[in-house]
């Protein structure tokens, strides 16, 4: 499907022009600067198969404020593709070396991430891009990540509790890929339910405040972190899903939000 036309609000259009101007300025031709800072082909940015002009821009604007310092606000509309312009930048974490943490709503949302990646040039083969599923499951609950690339095997996660505990316990954080053993993970997939504490942080948020320093995260449907500002007695934030994302995140490499209604927060 081809999206004729894309709108800015007009009190917006100025300073996104201006931003695109900037970036342009400093990076000139935009399918090589993400082509380089990604590992895509260049060839399928400039004739847009991987994705359209205006979703090369955006990963191209928050390519540009990660190296100003600066996380990035991926805020539009939903049904014009933030899932490649993710996909993107979680490509172009692995390439600076950083461990891409992806949390969303849902676990079946795991796949679609895939598909992206898939649809970007990410995943060429099956078994170029595994990520680790933070979700416990049984053989018949686990998603199965390849579920929308035609011709790909089935890949399921299925784990246990004591057995997924164990793992986060022992894995690492090396040349931007999670290791265990011989095991080796290039991204974690989670969901704001498996970050939620339980009256203290739960073995999930010890593991996810172990790899904080190594990772970037990107957050779909990130008006969710905006919940859960309760105060205690003394004034400190209360725990929640929320407020220990926040803090993760601050302790990261990086983060790229996506959320039709960021604005919310």
């Amino acid at each position: 499907q081809i999206v004729d036309k894309i709108l800015v609000p007009t009190n917006h259009a100025d300073a996104v022009a201006s931003n695109m101007r900037k970036i342009q300025d400093r990076y000139y031709y935009l399918p090589n600067f993400v082509a380089k800072e990604t590992g895509l082909d260049q060839t399928s940015l400039e004739n847009f198969s991987a994705m359209y002009d205006y979703q090369l821009e955006g990963v191209a604007a928050a390519i540009a404020a990660h190296k100003r310092g600066e996380s990035y606000i991926l805020g539009w509309q939903t049904g014009i593709g933030k899932g490649r312009v993710v996909a993107s930048v979680m490509q172009y974490a692995r390439k600076q070396g950083l461990l891409p943490v992806f949390v969303t709503d849902r676990p079946d949302l795991f796949s679609s991430m895939m598909e992206d990646t898939y649809n970007i040039g990410g995943i060429k083969e099956d078994g170029d891009f595994v990520p680790f599923v933070t979700n416990n499951a049984t053989e018949s609950s686990a998603i199965n990540l390849n579920a929308n690339i035609e011709g790909f095997g089935e890949r399921k996660q299925v784990q246990g509790k004591s057995e997924s505990e164990s793992a986060m316990e022992r894995m690492a954080v090396r040349r931007g890929r999670l290791v265990d053993g011989d095991k080796k993970y290039d991204a974690v997939f989670t969901t704001y339910e498996q970050m939620r504490p339980n009256k203290g942080l739960t073995y999930r948020n010890n593991f996810i405040n172990n790899i904080a320093e190594r990772a970037f995260f990107i957050l779909d449907e990130s008006h969710k972190i905006g919940e859960g500002k309760g105060r205690n007695a003394d004034g400190t934030e209360q725990l929640s899903t929320g407020s220990f994302l926040r803090d993760a995140i601050a302790a990261s490499r990086g983060a790229l939000f996506s959320s039709a209604t960021f604005s919310k927060t």
